[in-house]
């Protein structure tokens, strides 16, 4: 989990980093994109005590019992934060590639395409059109 909390949060600070051209991100900027993932991973990994990032209970309604998952509003905080830093990130990184002209729009074309693909499978799977139920 720590994983898919941190990764739209790097993107955002990678995507900065890249239309600002700079070699270094400043601390306030590492330290702001550190706080959704550091709460997210706290959330997961406290949730046995609080349920309130999910909940998970044992469906037995089919011919083989299956874990049935239900999350809770914490996730959603996670969920709906990660989004904001993905599109964030994606913005910026499209004007780099509307704004440019030659290898550069080439460069940020390629950049967007290949951080939104695991955006979009991401998103099938959060709105639970997955042909694969419960695997992300």
């Amino acid at each position: 989990m720590p994983g898919h909390t941190t990764v739209p949060w790097a993107l955002l600070v990678f995507a900065v980093q890249y239309v600002r051209n700079i070699r270094r991100p400043q601390l306030g900027w590492l330290v702001a994109a550190s706080i959704m993932p550091v709460f997210g991973t706290l959330a997961f990994w406290t949730n046995p005590w609080h349920h309130l990032f999910w909940s998970a209970a044992l469906d037995t309604s089919g011919p083989f019992p299956n874990v049935a998952f239900s999350y809770g509003p914490l996730f959603l905080v996670e969920l709906v934060s990660a989004w904001v830093a993905v599109i964030a990130a994606s913005v910026l990184i499209m004007r780099v590639a509307l704004v440019n002209k030659g290898l550069f729009r080439w460069q940020a074309s390629l950049l967007l395409a290949g951080s939104l693909l695991p955006v979009v499978v991401g998103a099938i799977f959060d709105t639970g059109y997955s042909p694969l139920h419960d695997v992300n």
